[in-house]
Parts: C-alpha cells; structure tokens; sequence
C-alpha cells in the first residue's frame, strides 16, 4: 500500500497534499490568528485643521468614492451619480465648513474629514459627510470630529443631522453618536 503510514509513506490530506504540508498550514494559520487577536494598533498622531486648496479634489473624490458603495446610491447609474453628486460636493462645500484630521507632523498625510455646517436655519449642526480611511478607524477620529462639529451648536449635547450615509452608518451607530439621519434636509437648507 502506498499511502499507508506504516510503511513510512506520507499519506494524502485534505486537498491532495500531504499531512505534513496540511498540518503547517494548520499551525501557521493559528500563529497568525493568535498574533492577530492580541495585536494594538499603534495610536496615531493626530491633529485637526481647516481645509486648504490642495485638499478639495481629495474630499471630492473620497465622498465620490465612499458614497458610490452606499444603499442610498447603489442602484444610481454609475455615470449620472458621478456627474450629479459631484455637482452636489461642489454647491455644498463653499456653503459649509470642513475639518481635516491629519498626521500630527505631516499635515498633507490626511487620515479623515467632515463637511458640516454649523447650527442655523436647523438649530442644530448638519453634518453632510464624514470619512475615515481605513487604516485610521477605530482610534476616536470619527467621534473627535463629531465632538468638535457639536461644539458648534448652542445647546450642550444636542443632537446632530446627517444628509449623506454610507456602508458603516447603520441605524444603532447613529442613535449611539445622537445622530439624525434625514437626506431632506438638503432640499430644506439648500433649494436650487
């Protein structure tokens, strides 16, 4: 028998290798799922600013991009929703204000931003869009920026309007931050 063990042949194991090809796999695997779950990561340097000029085709872009994937934007053909949301990037950020969270020592290495205007005509802030890049979630950005754009508002704590949503803003993570969503209330700020 060729494959049998007693005669000091290495059997076959799942997938056509061999048992000591599988069992590696096996124990590399589970290294590298123990190294994982005990990982940190690094704290990141951050520090928040306003925008500049070299920044506008950078947001416009990641709202463009990040948006694209969103419930409320999946089913919009690729070519009008890249034509008509840009045209709504463009109407609203000279209307609003934007904080860019960057490297604390390289300032131009952005690792999030919101555009939101502050309390008005809502009495609230409205907050039309926030990113945070991969890599830099998960480290406070997000809720620094959302503490910073409610500092805006007269009332301590108050709630905050949200006009655009994307994958990661499910309904228990907006009511946890106090957030309403309501894409309306572009119409109501902002009639063409």
């Amino acid at each position: 028998m060729p494959n049998d063990r007693r005669n000091g042949a290495i059997s076959k194991g799942r997938f056509g290798r061999h048992e000591r090809v599988d069992t590696f796999y096996q124990e590399t695997y589970r290294a590298a799922n123990a190294a994982r779950a005990v990982m940190v990561k690094k704290p990141l340097e951050v520090t928040i600013r306003t925008i500049q000029p070299t920044d506008v085709n950078f947001i416009i872009d990641a709202w463009c991009e990040t948006y694209r994937r969103s419930q409320d934007a999946r089913d919009t053909d690729p070519e009008l929703f890249k034509v008509e949301q840009r045209a709504r990037i463009n109407r609203l950020l000279p209307r609003s204000k934007q904080l860019i969270a960057c490297d604390k020592n390289h300032t131009s290495l952005i690792y999030g931003w919101a555009c939101f205007e502050p309390p008005g005509l809502a009495k609230i802030p409205v907050v039309h869009y926030m990113c945070i890049k991969p890599h830099a979630q998960m480290q406070g950005i997000g809720k620094e920026l959302l503490r910073l754009i409610r500092a805006t508002a007269p009332i301590p704590n108050s709630p905050v309007f949200a006009t655009h949503r994307h994958l990661i803003c499910k309904p228990q993570r907006l009511a946890k931050y106090n957030v309403i969503f309501n894409n309306y209330l572009l119409e109501v700020l902002h009639p063409k």
